[in-house]
């Protein structure tokens, strides 16, 4: 009896030392995997930021342009308006001086 007692005590030593070590397996399990979700969450948003800075870049990109292409159209509008005024001021220039001199003698 006293033998079975030894080794059921034995056993479970031997079962103790067991879940001992899967306890220590177990955590350096999780130490690892925590590890490899930290990495992934940093590799993450590295990918993410240099993906939104391309996007971002892009953006800029397509607004300068599309600013650019206005502030063209603008300035062309802008020129062929002072065209005009010039050209009609030199076809006019005598006849508004003419026009505005006899208003002021008419007074």
């Amino acid at each position: 009896m006293v033998n079975n007692i030894n080794e059921v005590i034995a056993n479970l030593a031997k079962i103790d030392s067991a879940t001992s070590q899967i306890m220590e397996s177990t955590k350096k399990e999780q130490s690892a995997y925590s590890e490899e979700m930290r990495q992934k969450t940093i590799d993450f948003d590295r990918e993410l930021d240099a993906q939104v800075e391309k996007k971002v870049d892009e953006i800029r990109k397509e607004l300068f342009e599309s600013n650019q292409k206005l502030i063209d159209e603008y300035m062309e509008e802008s020129t062929n308006t002072h065209d005009r005024l010039d050209k009609l001021f030199t076809e006019k220039r005598e006849e508004w001086i003419d026009t505005i001199f006899n208003n002021i003698i008419k007074e």
